[in-house]
């Protein structure tokens, strides 16, 4: 009785199916990477699948009937749970990126920000030294956490934001949430980055900004409370020590790219 080899498990529509599954996972989990876990999924999620593959064609090719069970029956479904399990909060936030996409008609776009406005305030409350914490939505749509702050819809300007942010104002402690030329909502909390890079040197609304770049495409901009410093956080990436022409060079280069349909690149 011949035993077939490897090779002869293999035609023209099993490499194609291969193929298109394997742009599919691979735009699947680009989309899902948004926090410092997701590269870890991936890593694990080809390993398994690797490994299950290779294992299962030898099993096949070779008649190992015990091993081929095994991984049909034990291993593939058990590695998908346990990947659920143990990657929930990655998962958990590409598919909450997937279902807030505009892509789903879960919001009209707003346009773009008026940047004079936000630089112009920015720079204001770095003068005073006035914390301040504010996000710009871009496509992936921040009404989650909107819903959680004080609604406003009032049109963006520079004085209306530093009273926001102004000391002792009922909304100070929170972050702002620009959409197009609208305030849509303040005191709005954002969650904290897990990246180990940054250590605890940062303050939380640093450590907010950086997050809430993690778990969608916003722009968020930071004003240090204890030396006016401003930063700028870009999925999951900060600049800081900002002024006003960097900064208003750096908002500029990012809607430009948007415009141009590419993907912001702003270094650290």
């Amino acid at each position: 009785m011949r035993v077939m080899t490897v090779l002869e498990y293999f035609d023209w529509k099993a490499a194609l199916q291969i193929f298109v599954l394997a742009g599919i996972i691979y735009s699947v989990f680009d989309f899902l990477s948004v926090s410092p876990g997701g590269g870890i999924l991936r890593g694990f999620t080809v390993l398994t699948v690797v490994l299950s593959v290779v294992t299962l064609l030898l099993a096949k090719s070779l008649r190992l009937r015990v091993i081929d069970w095994l991984v049909t029956q034990f291993f593939l479904p058990f590695g998908v749970i346990a990947l659920l399990i143990i990657f929930h909060t990655e998962l958990r936030r590409g598919l909450w990126r997937i279902g807030q996409s505009r892509i789903f008609g879960v919001f009209s776009p707003g346009g773009l920000a008026p940047i004079s406005e936000i630089v112009d305030a920015t720079v204001a409350m770095s003068r005073q030294r006035i914390g301040a914490l504010l996000a710009i939505e871009r496509d992936v749509s921040l009404g989650a956490y909107a819903e959680r702050g004080q609604r406003l819809d009032a049109q963006v300007s520079a004085p209306l934001l530093i009273s926001i942010f102004h000391p002792g104002a009922l909304l100070h402690d929170g972050a702002v949430i620009i959409s197009g030329n609208k305030i849509v909502a303040a005191g709005c909390i954002f969650p904290l980055t897990e990246n180990p890079e940054f250590g605890v040197a940062l303050g939380t609304r640093h450590r907010a900004a950086i997050g809430i770049t993690e778990e969608s495409d916003a722009i968020a901009i930071v004003v240090s409370e204890e030396t006016g410093a401003i930063s700028l956080a870009v999925r999951g990436k900060l600049t800081a020590n900002l002024d006003r022409e960097s900064l208003r060079a750096a908002l500029r280069q990012i809607y430009v790219e948007r415009r141009l349909g590419a993907q912001p690149s702003h270094a650290s």
